[in-house]
């Protein structure tokens, strides 16, 4: 298991590098303002502030105007032109820079790009080049994370190698985006939780995922499934997940206080109130369901193509790449080992990483849909690569190859294909 996973990490590296350097500057999604937000902290201002419609936060001038110079609707900027921008100085005069969409990120969401950005700012890099050292210590802090989750991973490392190798997955690693961290977190935390031998460091990974990327806190709820399953043994399972809940509930509650629509891609003309929103859905359940369905009906392919391959501003991933990711994934789960598991826990898995999901989806039409919305817009398949690999536990192993090593060098070779079939999509 281990030099697998130390091939995971040269496989996963080598291509993560590819996606960060020839990626165009911030074309994943949101990263101009994940850009932002990590810069924001950086500078140690860990709450937005709220200027009339706008929030966001107080900026050095050159971080926005370099920022658009590369950050242009249609055709992305050539070399020379990211080259120019590169050299450009940064700091100036402070202006207010709006990013409301990533201003309610908790801080720990952006922890990798704010202290490769504070680095950076103390060796005068330009605000490009703080973009490019953020998208490699994002890249390398999921490695790491995933790294150590594929050991502890029950069933099989494959589980969360599979995912973690992933085109969309490297992709968004390679990128300012908090997707990586909390994909690694969540992997980490559902590995350690159903394990239920190193306490304090689920206790520990409560409060980093109370404190990252929301609505994903509801995986911690897992540890405390296991406790109730191993006869309440400790107090360190049920203590992190009432942590990891308390914490994030308490930083929306200040969010909720300065939200404003992110209108660049939520319409002036839609009736986005969240306390309303919520107040239909709990006296409207059945209609919320049927939005949801219906919604899943018209939308499941691009889901399932942003699950496994790379899109960047548009919500169109590449079919080819998605097919070949997809045959990747069945591939893992069908000649990856697996060990035997409590069938408690891993129906424990799944069913916290689907309350997930529903969370997820619940949450974007309270803060990004019309009152009463009959289809919930902006659900991207995206949200579904944290909790994954605990969906993947309950796929049973149907053949048992006789070489496992020639079986786990293939599919790792495929995979580094793969990825690099993704990343042409995107340069």
């Amino acid at each position: 298991m281990q030099r697998l996973v130390r091939w995971f990490v040269v496989v996963g590296g080598v291509v993560g590098v590819l996606f960060a350097v020839f990626t165009p500057p911030f074309a994943s999604p949101d990263e101009a303002t994940h850009f932002f937000r990590s810069y924001q902290l950086s500078e140690g201002h860990v709450f937005a502030d709220q200027h009339g419609a706008r929030v966001g936060g107080m900026l050095p001038a050159s971080v926005e105007h370099d920022v658009h110079l590369v950050d242009v609707p249609g055709p992305v900027p050539g070399w020379s032109t990211i080259r120019k921008v590169l050299g450009n100085p940064t700091g100036g005069r402070r202006v207010f820079t709006d990013f409301q969409n990533t201003a309610l990120y908790p801080p720990l969401t952006y922890a990798p790009q704010t202290v490769a950005i504070a680095v950076g700012r103390t060796v005068g890099l330009s605000n490009l080049a703080l973009m490019y050292l953020a998208r490699l210590a994002d890249l390398a802090v999921f490695l790491a994370l995933a790294a150590y989750a594929a050991v502890r991973f029950p069933r099989s490392p494959w589980l969360v190698i599979g995912v973690a190798l992933l085109p969309s997955t490297l992709f968004l690693a390679g990128s300012v985006s908090p997707d990586a961290l909390t994909i690694g977190l969540c992997a980490v935390m559902l590995a350690e939780a159903a394990r239920a031998d190193r306490p304090y460091v689920v206790l520990a990974l409560g409060v980093a995922l109370g404190l990252a990327k929301p609505p994903y806190f509801l995986v911690s709820l897992v540890a405390l499934a296991v406790w109730f399953l191993r006869g309440r043994r400790g107090w360190q399972l049920p203590a992190a997940a009432g942590t990891c809940c308390a914490l994030a509930v308490a930083w929306s509650r200040w969010a909720d206080h300065i939200f404003v629509p992110y209108r660049p891609i939520i319409d002036r003309h839609l009736d986005v109130r969240p306390a309303a929103q919520r107040a239909h859905l709990l006296h409207h359940p059945l209609h919320f369901a049927g939005a949801v369905a219906s919604t899943a009906a018209r939308d499941w392919h691009w889901w399932l193509g942003q699950v496994l391959a790379p899109f960047g501003r548009g919500i169109d991933a590449s079919p080819p790449v998605a097919v070949a990711a997809a045959g990747f994934l069945v591939l893992v789960l069908v000649l990856a080992p697996r060990r035997p598991l409590d069938q408690r826990v891993a129906l424990a898995l799944v069913g916290f990483a689907l309350v997930t999901v529903l969370a997820t989806i619940v949450a974007v039409y309270l803060y990004s849909n019309a009152v009463g919305a009959q289809h919930v817009r902006l659900v991207f398949g995206r949200y579904l690569l944290p909790v994954l690999p605990a969906l993947l536990v309950a796929v049973p192993r149907v053949w048992r190859p006789r070489n496992q090593a020639r079986i786990d060098a293939g599919l790792l070779g495929l995979a580094a294909v793969i990825g690099v079939a993704g990343l042409l999509t995107v340069v």
